[in-house]
């Protein structure tokens, strides 16, 4: 059987995409580039490399002359700091909730639907769905004791803590709890399961601060919920998870669209945030990219799928292939008790609602941020693959730090662009440097 990875397909409705859709597709080959530079985005998982980077630091590293340090700061200088508060407008935070309305009522339905249908996945390029493939699903499905044995594998995973916010459970990993210093981690867009995917990292950071991954609903092992994934809604549910953990003063550090969702926190509850670490984020304040939403006619493919957990029922290789498994593991070298972790989370959670909404949701989500401004000093870590393919990525980074109204911030803010970096991978390839960035920058 031929299984191949709708999330591909997100990818490739657009480049720009890419800023907000995290990971593994985003470990480019040789193929891969030439098919960027050519605009013909047909992208095999097959042939995926990581870039090798080099020792020298000196051909690694660009840093712009934003650069400075932040020696001396603490958070009784930061209260100083007098920069208006941008007002984040409350009424249109509302409790709508995610449709999840199918075009079918159950599961013989729906499989004898996406028979029907079947031709929307030729149509995106995916022929391998056969009705073969879908009467293996059905019969995977009504043997019952193959999703009780999902969920309670699910339930079994222990990696961190979870934290009651409105009336659902959101996982949290916490390391370092002896350093006083706070780092809370926010992921980017699909991220399967964050405490994995940044540990790499977290881990070298623990060394020296308190660093706390968040993983926002419908991520890794927090609870699904029904709350539409507006940035108002994903900001209030991160700072409730924050107060109920004591933590009031933190340096927040955001993976891609992450860094929308520290900017709206940042202007939404006001001297909480002490510095901005950026991992290729994307950019605040800008109206220089759109993202189009999720095909519908595609949605309703991954809608079923997730509704009756459909990917943890096919066959282990495929499912593997599919949830883009294999390339996790290929640029991670997880442990085994970790890739098992991995391999659970994606056979019940894969592409779930909770993420197909914030995705729809990201364009908005960013324009939401237009006229506001980082109250803190921002360290942003820029990939080469961004700098080099997206035109405006750079100088809107660098908009987000020179154009603030306080001047005092500026000089305070350092941006770096690193070599032989991707958007997905830049906090895995660049770990020690990332990490010695910050210990100057936080003194």
């Amino acid at each position: 059987m031929n299984f191949k990875s709708f999330s591909i397909i997100i990818a490739l409705l657009s480049f720009e995409l890419k800023v907000f859709s995290i990971p593994i597709d985003d470990i480019i080959s040789e193929k891969e580039v030439n098919a960027v530079e050519n605009l013909n985005l047909e992208i095999s998982t097959n042939e995926l490399n990581v870039l090798e980077i080099s020792d020298s630091e000196d051909e690694l590293y660009t840093v712009y002359e934003v650069d400075s340090n932040l020696e001396g700061i603490d958070s009784d200088s930061e209260s100083d700091i007098e920069l208006e508060t941008t007002k984040v407008p409350t009424n249109s935070l509302n409790d709508n909730k995610i449709s999840s309305e199918l075009p079918c009522s159950d599961i013989q339905s729906c499989v004898d639907w996406m028979k029907e249908n079947k031709e929307v996945l030729t149509t995106y390029g995916y022929p391998g769905f056969t009705d073969d493939i879908f009467d293996y699903l059905l019969l995977q499905y009504q043997d019952g004791k193959k999703i009780e044995k999902l969920q309670q594998d699910f339930d079994a995973i222990n990696y961190g803590m979870k934290v009651e916010v409105n009336g659902r459970k959101m996982s949290v990993n916490i390391m370092g709890e002896e350093h006083n210093t706070t780092i809370v981690v926010l992921p980017g867009l699909t991220c399967p399961s964050p405490v994995l995917f940044y540990n790499s990292l977290t881990e070298i950071l623990a060394n020296d601060y308190k660093v706390v991954t968040i993983e926002p609903f419908g991520y890794g092992v927090s609870d699904l919920t029904d709350r539409v994934r507006t940035a108002e809604n994903m900001v209030s549910e991160i700072h409730e998870c924050l107060q109920k953990l004591g933590i009031d003063q933190f340096y927040f550090m955001g993976h891609s669209i992450g860094g929308i969702y520290s900017i709206v926190y940042d202007n939404t509850y006001q001297n909480e945030v002490l510095g901005f670490i950026g991992l290729d984020n994307t950019p605040s304040n800008t109206d220089e990219f759109s993202n189009p939403p999720f095909p519908e006619d595609l949605s309703e493919f991954v809608k079923i799928f997730d509704k009756y957990h459909l990917w943890g029922l096919l066959p282990e290789n495929e499912m593997k292939e599919y949830t883009r498994t294999n390339t996790e593991q290929q640029a991670h070298n997880y442990p085994e008790e970790k890739l098992n972790y991995l391999i659970t989370i994606n056979s019940l959670r894969y592409d779930n609602l909770n993420v197909l909404d914030e995705f729809n949701r990201s364009e908005e989500n960013v324009a939401f941020t237009k006229g506001m401004y980082f109250h803190c000093p921002v360290l942003m870590f820029i990939s080469s693959e961004n700098d080099k393919y997206l035109s405006y990525w750079t100088p809107t980074h660098e908009h987000m730090i020179n154009d603030n109204p306080n001047k005092d911030l500026i000089d305070k803010s350092k941006m770096i662009v690193l070599k032989d970096s991707t958007h997905a991978l830049i906090h895995t390839q660049n770990k020690e440097y990332i990490s010695d960035e910050i210990k100057k920058w936080i003194q």
